[in-house]
């Protein structure tokens, strides 16, 4: 969900960032764990393939080869599984036991999986560990299993055990009643958010526009609302409901009276930018065309900048659409490129001194895998004067930067990225 927040002052806005706490391979006192090559992201932790709940997932990260390993802390025997495959599956991998977690022995081998649903009748093995070794997707960079079932109570016992464990280490770092007692405490009354469901790629920056190989097939999610909640009373009021539609992005004028947000109504494939008032009336379209606008945020001279796929680009090393920094008037009109990237410019926001600070994904000099980042960037709300803000280039698996934010005292919000650096305008 993407989060703002406005005091009685109606002029401090206080941005909101819940961290989850990830499960790690290290063995508790049971000794037993689940764990993986790599995650996609928090969302698509490895022990959610076991935790009974065909809505949850496992996604690795999108570099290829994976495996995904379970330590019971005992001997169990394997006699057949089922295998819940999301899209992005794996024709040929192997089921290996291990009795040390070092020295490995092959059980299962496919080499022509097809995906969906996959029984496997003809186990025979024992050991304390058993290892998933996935070979890349043949469509995706990246594999997904959706539930695995082994059919034996002793080993679903141990993985409810373990799942339940990884859970409430996956819940928020404050109970709902600090929550409220800290935010009443920094004086926040309400909080505007936006709610929509998951993008059907997986990839941080595939929530916009289509397939390069199908302009119907679509990336975004739907169940779209703007809310405003209550932090003393709980009350939420749905200021904007769409189903079939996708709301995002939102965020609170500096005086406290509107909003701006970003919406995909239920009868179009594209975003467009659109203010209401704090109660949802006055809804009013800003801006039109065939073209993704998000991300906005207010300027000091009544304009807006914002993300849009205007400029005519795809992802270099995906099927994908990218989005730049542009900005326009405050009703809209005068919309002027700021950037000329080919990849993606991400999350807007105004320093002090007026300057945009933003994120931009580059592929300079790097690995487009190893490297995949996007540094720090500001720039005046013109199209001069682009500058680096912050250098994170060292490594091969650099910091995430959470959010650009110019002073703790200026307004920001939360938004999620992926090896992200910032820049200046």
């Amino acid at each position: 969900m993407d989060f703002i927040s406005r005091t009685s002052s109606a002029l401090l806005l206080v941005s909101i960032t819940f961290f989850l706490c990830g499960f790690t391979s290290a063995s508790d006192s049971s000794r037993s764990n689940i764990s993986s090559s790599s995650v996609f992201s928090d969302v698509y932790q490895d022990f959610k393939a076991f935790d009974g709940d065909e809505s949850t997932r496992w996604a690795s990260a999108p570099k290829g080869n994976a495996n995904l390993t379970i330590d019971f802390g005992q001997r169990v025997a394997f006699e057949q599984l089922t295998i819940s495959w999301e899209a992005a599956y794996s024709s040929s991998y192997e089921v290996q036991v291990s009795n040390d977690g070092q020295s490995w022995a092959t059980i299962f081998n496919q080499t022509d999986g097809k995906g969906g649903v996959e029984d496997i009748e003809t186990l025979n093995g024992v050991g304390q560990f058993v290892r998933f070794k996935c070979l890349a997707s043949k469509q995706y960079q990246h594999i997904s299993i959706w539930e695995v079932n082994f059919h034996s109570p002793k080993i679903e016992a141990i993985l409810q055990t373990i799942c339940e464990r990884s859970a409430r280490s996956d819940g928020p770092a404050l109970s709902r009643k600090d929550a409220v007692e800290e935010l009443l405490r920094h004086g926040v009354k309400e909080i505007v958010f936006s709610t929509r469901a998951d993008g059907n790629d997986g990839h941080w920056y595939a929530n916009i526009g289509y397939w390069a190989y199908d302009e119907n097939d679509m990336l975004y999610g739907k169940g779209g609302r703007l809310c405003k909640l209550n932090i003393e009373s709980g009350k939420m009021d749905i200021l904007i409901d769409d189903p079939e539609g996708t709301v995002r992005d939102p965020v609170v004028h500096y005086d406290a009276e509107k909003i701006l947000f970003s919406w995909r109504k239920a009868n179009s494939k594209v975003f467009h930018l659109y203010e209401c008032a704090l109660n949802g009336d006055n809804i009013t379209q800003l801006t039109h065309g065939d073209y993704d606008d998000f991300e906005p945020c207010y300027l000091p001279d009544g304009g807006v900048a914002f993300i849009s796929s205007r400029g005519k680009r795809w992802v270099n090393c995906w099927l994908t659409q990218v989005a730049i920094l542009y900005r326009c008037d405050g009703d809209g009109g005068n919309v002027q490129q700021l950037s000329a990237n080919i990849e993606h410019d991400n999350t807007p926001w105004v320093l002090p001194d007026g300057r945009i600070l933003y994120q931009r994904w580059e592929y300079i000099d790097r690995s487009q895998v190893d490297f995949h980042q996007q540094p720090l960037y500001r720039r005046q709300a013109n199209p001069q004067h682009q500058r680096r803000f912050v250098n994170q280039l060292a490594g091969t698996r650099p910091p995430r930067t959470q959010r650009p934010c110019g002073n703790c005292q200026q307004p920001a919000r939360p938004r999620p990225h992926r090896f992200n650096h910032q820049y200046f305008i």
